[in-house]
């Protein structure tokens, strides 16, 4: 069901003072020739109320395992009092997921920082 105009005029919005930063996690050949079918890792400390994990290029195996499908596999977004603190966040997130031959950018908001 679409929102209508009058209905949108009705929501409350609520704006946090806090800053976000999500990093991608590329698949090996990216943006050339992914390589796909690799098993992720390090999933199952993802995710809390203000860092989480989104899946964008992942599936599953015939035994139900996490994979990747695409180039880009995943993102890892974190909220924070400051840029640096979500970027703190977001690559301690990072740093707990494994996928063989993966990379990403170690520069994301460099430029606020």
């Amino acid at each position: 069901h679409s929102a209508t105009k009058d209905e949108l005029s009705e929501i409350e919005i609520d704006f946090h003072q806090k800053y976000a930063l999500t990093v991608v996690l590329a698949a090996e050949g990216y943006p050339a020739r992914p390589i796909k079918g690799r098993h992720i890792l390090g999933l199952d400390k993802s995710n809390s109320d203000d860092c989480w994990v989104n899946h964008a290029g992942t599936g599953l195996d015939a035994e139900g395992k996490l994979i990747s499908t695409g180039g880009r596999v995943l993102s890892c977004s974190a909220i924070g009092d400051s840029v640096f603190e979500a970027a703190i966040k977001a690559y301690q997130l990072m740093d707990n997921i494994s996928l063989e031959g993966s990379h990403f950018r170690k520069d994301i908001g460099y430029r606020a920082l």
